[in-house]
Parts: structure tokens; sequence; C-alpha cells
């Protein structure tokens, strides 16, 4: 087996891979990826080639241990690493958000924000030059930042060839991110002893971050021009930082940083900040926040004092206070919590009664953030309340808190919604210490039902971070159970979740495990999932269930598949005393019927071959639709089904759109394969790790470098089944093709035009993943909220059970199908596309 081949075998058993990545030098090759049966989004890097000598190969073994343990909070050390003769693999745990597409987004940030990630990163690069770390690259791809933490953190390097100088040169078609400064540096030392040599990186991506090209290259140093956001001071270090290793005066990275910060004026709005992370780890009897038992149900205008409980002081947001911002008709009457962007208060509105109001900060949040936050909200406003699904629970209609109303003002977003009566989880916690299994029991049902509720309606698995989340109903004169019914604060996770996003969504299994031992009085740690809990076994339950709960709260850790739905099962089934089963009946659920509804059954059909959604938001993906007999991929808008063009829009990345002709290849369906098709192109492109022919069949699903350039994944979906029977629908076509199902094609890396098309022979769907993006998915995916049909000549569009869908103003309930025409205007899940024709030529 050769060693490609035993890379492959090993990299592909561990990892399921979701794009490619930027390589940072030599034959290494990048994914970011998942390991199998862990939440973690992860950064793999590999790479295979001739036998090394063996004191090369311990050397590598040597720095990979050494990686694993990094000396910097700002450096991401390695999470598992395999060094073999041949090829090697080791992967990390990305944090944040990557710099890269944050400046794709935001342009360009502040002065401020550039002079704490400098400050990061010279930290990180000091660290790594002491600990013996390889060459770092300090370059936006490489960089991963929490803009709302104030955190910045540099991922980890390839690891070095050691003795084999010809191949540390970088391979702009392997790595698809062309860059003159890996050539200018092929001859410097591995392991750098001084970190003066990232001074020059350093400077050049201050510049890109404040929205200035600069080049680390000292030939292309005369180019510098000033960035007015900087004093002239700061110009003339930036310009002296530029000039290279070789000319520049700094002894150290740190030494360029402390200058380059110290010299800021109030002008500028830079200045030097010392970064802290605050992430609240204690056990959830203990509150960061103050929220005490006051926050249940008032008379109406009462005016209150803020509780002298409430030890952390509010400060005002971007130097202006929220508090001050508050909508026409609503009174204050108590500050309960906040966060970066956001605020939380009891208010007194007129008509509403009292109220939880939520303020947001949106005036340095991207246009996307913003989008996605109105869409959750609207999507949660919109759905219709649900009840417990246990028939022993109290029998109210509400199960989550849904917002009564959105205020939206020119810097600031207000979400109002009832306050709960009663108290909250965590009030009545700190109370009792801990419910009987009974109680708990009941808890952690009409918990489980209450997100239900809320991950249907946003599509996202929501979590909640405190056990302030929940409220809990008042008890009744006379009643002797537990308050066992929850209401959920779901308005408040989603700000929380969309404006100060975690590094790593939590753990559901994780989650619920922690909630169960602190509802039983024992230290479940923080139900963000931070930090590791010390298991005590609970004295009320038996050693197998207590085993069970000790291997669920290392669920990231282990190899094992348990779900959700079968931890419930047997924690509720120890706690009650019966047998329950959440997962039973699930499968029994009978899909809503199709239909046209009436008013578009008098509308006449317009034939169409392609369509394209395009969004209204640029950062959303354009959603093309084909039913051709063949698919083109190309960079031309009017040459090409699948459009491949490099963003964001610069002289680098224009070229290497360039090299993309404007029909490149040709996906072709013939006898029972896929074909790939490519004629006469200046730049011919790769399939897997070899060079593509024309009319070479694919396997699906397989990944394509188109002109060698531009990764795409290309996978079927399989149709659901027979065509549906929809009412209302016109005859099919008798000529229609008797193929089933789509193609689906994207990108792989996330720095290109936003564009999916799906090739749709009878029907695709349409799904939110986890981060709130829309993907063509499989028809019958969970979390599919819309399907496209192609039948009669034309595409339909079908609202599915969990999902807001509008056409032109109208909502359409599950089961509405209706057509597409150019000119349509559709909300998915609150975002705004137009429907749009589209003609080859």
């Amino acid at each position: 087996m050769s060693a490609q081949s035993q890379l492959e075998e090993q990299v592909f058993a561990r990892f399921e891979m979701h794009g490619r990545l930027p390589s940072g030098s030599g034959p290494h090759r990048r994914f970011s990826g998942r390991m199998k049966n862990r939440n973690e989004l992860l950064l793999v890097s590999c790479a295979s080639y001739g036998p090394l000598p063996d004191d090369c190969l311990e050397l590598q073994r040597q720095v990979g241990e050494k990686m694993k343990h990094p000396g910097s909070p700002a450096l991401i050390g390695l999470l598992d690493a395999v060094y073999e003769a041949e090829f090697h693999w080791q992967c990390a745990v990305i944090q944040g958000e990557g710099l890269r597409e944050c400046l794709r987004t935001r342009q360009s940030l502040t002065p401020a924000q550039a002079g704490w990630i400098m400050s990061c990163l010279a930290e990180a690069a000091t660290a790594a030059v002491r600990d013996g770390w390889p060459r770092l690259l300090i370059n936006a791809a490489q960089v991963c930042v929490d803009l709302n933490a104030g955190r910045a953190w540099l991922l980890p390097p390839d690891m070095p060839l050691f003795g084999v100088a010809t191949l540390q040169m970088a391979m702009p078609q392997q790595t698809m991110a062309f860059n003159p400064a890996s050539f200018a540096a092929a001859d410097e030392p591995v392991i750098p002893t001084s970190s003066r040599d990232y001074v020059s990186p350093l400077a050049a991506l201050c510049c890109e971050m404040l929205g200035s090209a600069a080049s680390s290259i000292p030939s292309q140093n005369e180019r510098f021009r000033s960035i007015p956001a900087l004093n002239s001071h700061q110009n003339t270090l930036l310009r002296s930082a530029l000039a290279g290793t070789q000319r520049h005066h700094f002894e150290s990275v740190e030494e360029f940083v402390s200058q380059f910060t110290a010299l800021a004026d109030e002008t500028t709005g830079s200045y030097r900040v010392t970064t802290s992370v605050h992430a609240p780890t204690s056990a959830a009897t203990a509150t960061l926040h103050g929220t005490s038992r006051e926050t249940a149900a008032r008379p109406t205008g009462v005016q209150l004092t803020r509780s002298q409980a409430v030890t952390t002081p509010v400060v005002p947001l971007k130097d202006r206070d929220l508090l001050a911002d508050l909508p026409p008709g609503y009174t204050l009457t108590r500050e309960l919590r906040h966060g970066p962007c956001w605020r939380l208060v009891s208010a007194v509105h007129p008509s509403l009664g009292p109220v939880l109001l939520t303020s947001v900060d949106v005036s340095g949040e991207t246009a996307e953030s913003v989008r996605v936050l109105n869409g959750m909200l609207q999507a949660l406003q919109k759905s219709s309340p649900a009840a417990p699904s246990s028939n022993d629970l109290s029998n109210s209609p509400e199960l989550i808190v849904r917002p009564a109303a959105i205020v939206t003002a020119p810097h600031t977003l207000h979400v109002a919604r009832p306050l709960p009566a009663g108290a909250s989880l965590l009030d009545e916690l700190r109370e009792r210490r801990a419910f009987t299994p009974v109680e708990a029991a009941g808890l952690l049902r009409c918990i489980f039902d209450a997100y239900e509720n809320l991950w249907s309606c946003v599509q996202r698995r929501l979590l909640a971070s405190t056990l302030d989340r929940f409220w809990l109903a008042p008890v009744a004169a006379g009643q002797t159970d537990a308050r066992a019914l929850v209401m959920l604060d779901a308005s408040q996770m989603i700000v929380e979740a969309v404006m100060a996003p975690a590094a790593l969504p939590p753990n559901p299994v994780v989650h619920f495990a922690r909630l169960t031992l602190l509802l039983l009085g024992q230290d479940g740690g923080s139900l963000g999932g931070e930090g590791v809990v010390r298991f005590t076994a609970v004295p009320e339950i038996s050693a197998e269930v207590n085993g069970v709960l000790r291997r669920a709260l290392n669920a990231d850790q282990n190899t094992g598949e348990m779900t959700l739905v079968q931890l419930l099962d047997q924690i509720l089934t120890e706690l009650t005393g019966r047998e329950v089963s959440l997962g039973r009946g699930d499968e029994l659920e009978e899909p809503p019927s199709l239909s046209v509804p009436p008013p578009w059954r008098a509308v006449p059909l317009a034939p169409a071959v392609r369509l394209r959604l395009m969004p209204q938001n640029a950062a959303a993906d354009v959603l093309a639709l084909s039913a051709a007999d063949e698919l083109r991929l190309g960079r031309g808008m009017g040459h090409s089904d699948f459009v491949a063009q490099f963003r964001p829009r610069s002289n680098v990345n224009d070229a290497r759109t360039m090299s993309i002709s404007r029909h490149q290849a040709t996906l072709k369906w013939q006898e029972g394969n896929l074909v790939f098709e490519e004629q006469d192109v200046t730049n011919p492109s790769q399939v897997g790790d070899h060079a593509a022919s024309s009319g070479e069949p694919l396997p699906l699903p397989s990944s394509l470098l188109l002109a060698g350039e531009y990764p795409l994944l290309v996978r079927q979906v399989k149709s659901s089944g027979q065509s549906p029977e929809v009412e209302g629908w016109p005859a099919a076509d008798p000529q229609r093709s008797k193929r089933r199902g789509a193609f689906l094609i994207r990108a792989m890396d996330r720095g290109v035009l936003p564009f999916q098309a799906a090739w749709v022979f009878s029907e695709v769907g349409l799904a939110l993943n986890e981060n709130g993006d829309l993907l063509f998915d499989d028809p019958s995916a969970p979390r599919v909220f819309a399907r496209f049909h192609r039948h009669a000549g034309t595409f339909w569009i079908e609202a599915a059970p969990k999902g807001t869908l509008e056409c032109n103003g109208t909502v359409l309930e599950a089961g509405d199908v209706v057509p597409l025409k150019v000119g349509d205007k559709l909300h998915l899940q609150g975002i705004l596309f137009e429907v749009t024709a589209c003609e080859l030529t």
C-alpha cells in the first residue's frame, strides 16, 4: 500500500471532512472536519512523501509532543498526531471565528481590535520561539478571533519535513493560496530562534486588518501607503516593520507591538488592550448576574432599585448606555443581567404588562449576524405553542417564552416577551439544594420537550448556559407535586448564541448529564460544558445509571454513540420507576398532505430549465436550480450553472479566478454514471488526487479541484420515493426523465463566492445547518424546512413542517406546494431571495 493510501485510510477512518483549507507549506494538505463521535470543529493537516531518515522522524515526534502543550493561551495546541516515515497527520481544535472570514464580511477592523489581536499574536509567537515550535504562519487564514470576548488564537503550523529542504517551498496548485512570502522563507530555519522573524508578517496582517493591502517582501516595501486610521508614528513603525527581517530594527515581535500600541492617540481610537477571559465555569448554584426571586411577577408600575446582591457593575456598551434607548412605552423596573453587547431588564408596558426586555447593541455587528438574529427571533415569534408530551405533567399550553414584540432601532434591537410567573430554576435550586427523583424526572422531561419545541422553531440545537434560563410555574394552593412545568426563555438564548457565540457548541448529552446531577443536588459544573466535573455517585439511583451518567459526562472524549434520547430513557426510567421511551411513536407521525393552495392553481405555469435564487444579503449563498441535460462548471455567471469565483475581490484572488475558464467543465449523466468532461482548457482540473480525464466517471461523493485551484464537492441525494401526490398539481410531462433525486455541487473553501447548485431530476431538500446557513440536502433529512420539486416543466417549492417559508408575502403552511416563476420573492427562514432567470451561452 502506498504512503498516500495509508494516509488516506487513517485520516478518513478518523475524521469526517467538511472542506479544504489553504495549506501552509510543502506537500501538506489542510482540511476542516470533525473527529467521528465528537463535536469539535478540527483543523486536520496531513502530508505524504518519500521515506524520512530516522533522525528526522524522531525530531518530528519530539516537536509534535511540544506542540501538544502550548505555552500561551493564544496558541492552539495539537489534539492528536501520528508521525510515520512516509506520512503524517495532526489535528487541533479550531477556536472562535476565522479572521479571514471575519474580514470578508466586515472589510476591516477598528484600530483597537487590530491592536489587541496583535498583542495576542505577539504573545503566541514569543511562546512558540521559546518552546521550539516550527515556523508559524501569521496571516488571516491562520488566525481565529472572538471579537466579543477580545481573544485571538493562532493555528498550529504544519509539521516540517526536517532535512528535506526541497519540499519546504509552497506549491500554489496544491495549497490554493499562492503566497510569494512562502518562497522567500524557503531557506529560513524551520525552527526560528528569534521572534523578530515574525515582525514583518504581523505588520502585513495589521495592514490587512485595517483594510489596506501590504506585503512583507522587502522588494515591495515601497508600495506601502499610510493608513488613515493610524497616526503618523504608527505608520512609520509599520513602514519600518514591513522592510523585512534583515532591514527592520526591532529586536523582537514584542518590541514592535509594544511601540505600536504605545504610540496610539485618542484620535485614532487605537490603544493598548490587556485581554482577559471571563468564562463562567462555576456550578449552577452560584451565579454571576445576581438573579433573584424578585424577578418574579410584580404589580404593574412598581419601581425597584437594584438589589444589593448584585455586585457586578453595569457598564456602558460601546460607550453608549442601552438603558437610555428603551423603546417608547416601556418603563424600567429592574436591571437583571448584561453581556458583551446585550442587556436584560424587566420592564412594564401598558398593553403587554410586565415583560422581560433584552436590548442588543447591533452597531458593531455584521449584517449577517443581525440577519441571523432577526430570522431566528421571527421564526420563534411565528411558531405555534406546544404542550408537554407527558400526561402526568401540568397541562400548560406553553413550554417556551415567545417574543411579544421585536422593536428595531437604528443601532439597537429590543426583544420583549411576557415576564413568566414564578421563579427561575436557579432560584428554586438555591433554596431547595436538590429535587426528589420524581421531581427531577418531571423537570428533565419538560426541559427536553421545551428544547424540542425550540429546535423545531429555529432549526438550531441551542442549549441554555445556566439554570436561570428556565422558569418554574408557581405552585397552586394544595398542590403536592413539585413545580413540574418549565418555561424556557428562548429569546435570551438566541441573543446570546448569535451575538456572542461560543467556540464550540455544547454537546446535548453532556448538557443533560450535568443538568441531571444539578437537579439531584450534585456538582454538575456549568451547563455550557466548560470545565471538568469530578463525578460523585448519586445515592438515589443505581450503580448502573450512575455509570451511564459518568460516561455521558465524557461523551466528547469516548467513542461511544449514546444519543440524547437513549440517555434520557435510562435516567427517566430509573427516576420514575417505570419504563419511559421518548423516541417511541416518532416514526408514526404522519407527514402533511400536499396541495397547491387555491390562489396558485389559476396561475399559468412558466416553463423553466434553470432558475437562480438571488439573496438580498450578499453574505448568503446563491441557490442555483438546473434541470438541463448537463451541468456546467466555470467562472462565468452567464456561462455556467455553478459559478466558481474567489472572494474577497483582490488582485491575487481575481488572478486565481481568471485561471478558471468561463465554462471549465461539464457534468453529464451517461449509462448510470456521472461523467466529468473537460476539453481545451488552459488549466486542467483534478479528480481526487489525480488529473482529470475527459469522460471519466466520478465516484460519489467526489472532490474536484476545478482548474487545479478551486475545491468542489459533488454528491448525490436520493429521492424520498415515488412522485408525491399533490392535490391541484397539473399532469406530469409524459416525456419527463425517469431519473430521481439530484446532484449537489458546492465549494469546499470559505474564501469563495457563496454559491450552491442543485441538478434536480425529481426533488431536493433545503436545510439549515447548525451555523444557520442554508444548504441543499437530502429531501428526507431531519433539518429540511423546504423542498424543491421538478414537475410539469418547471420548479416548485414545498413548505416542510419545520420551518418558515413565505412566497410573495404569503406564509406557506406545511404541505403547501407552489410553482416558482421569475420575479417571485421568497423568505426562507428569514432570508429574502428573488427568483431570477438563467440563460447560459
